[in-house]
């Protein structure tokens, strides 16, 4: 299949969470730095160069925008399939948006100063209204399967229509899980800051609890290195075997 490169690209603490209160201690002030640095600034050659930052919905409305409101009633009936309007985009945020439920005030966002176009990953539960109003913000979006997200099939139209050679995934554990499971995501890339919390209610890097698929996936380690004093950068390779 054609498909981008898939990096999941992530910065987690030692014991294995992405959320938590593990981040406000001052220890992880760097490697919150090195974390930005790599992915996304250009400072000393080292970004990734990602075209896309893959999102699932509950990260999408943690972190970037909230529940869309009242939606004005469609009176033409949209188009069936893809709205992909004409952009000169360097960079897009991806939002898996099952239902079609998250509210956007205009079609670009930003992660830590970085910005990036919106576009969502739909299913056919989507209504005409929610689409319409996606259209009325510029926000192109791809329909990928009738009631779950055919991530294969996501993955082919951000290739083939999008140009897309690689992007990256950013959770939240349920997609990580998903897309690793499958063979969909090709390495990890680990920022690992030296501080644990142990949360209750945290969200792990990985969580297969909502899924059919909790076997085992094995990996290779590619490179280990320390960042700074006390970053640890972990890229993997993932086994699929």
């Amino acid at each position: 299949m054609n498909k981008p490169f898939v990096s999941l690209y992530i910065y987690t603490s030692l014991d294995g969470y992405i959320t938590g209160n593990w981040g406000s201690a001052p220890e992880t002030a760097e490697s919150s730095e090195v974390f930005n640095k790599l992915g996304f600034e250009e400072k000393d050659g080292l970004k990734l160069h990602f075209q896309g930052w893959l999102y699932g919905s509950k990260t999408s409305l943690s972190y970037f925008t909230s529940e869309v409101g009242n939606l004005e009633k469609s009176k033409v009936r949209v188009p069936e399939g893809d709205f992909i309007p004409e952009q000169n985009v360097d960079r897009y945020y991806i939002a898996l948006d099952r239902n079609g439920k998250l509210g956007w005030k205009e079609n670009t966002t930003d992660y830590n100063g970085h910005a990036a176009n919106v576009m969502e990953l739909l299913t056919e539960l989507a209504t005409d209204d929610y689409k319409n109003y996606l259209r009325s913000k510029q926000i192109p979006y791809i329909i990928c399967g009738k009631e779950k997200i055919d991530l294969k099939l996501a993955l082919d139209k951000l290739y083939t229509k999008f140009g897309m050679k690689n992007i990256m995934l950013g959770g939240g554990g349920m997609l990580n899980w998903s897309m690793v499971s499958s063979g969909l995501c090709d390495e990890i890339r680990l920022i690992v800051a030296p501080a644990i919390d142990g949360s209750k209610g945290a969200t792990p890097l990985f969580n297969s609890n909502f899924g059919n698929n909790n076997q085992p996936v094995g990996l290779k380690l590619e490179s280990s290195k320390v960042m700074g004093k006390n970053t640890l950068y972990l890229r993997y390779l993932v086994d699929k075997d």
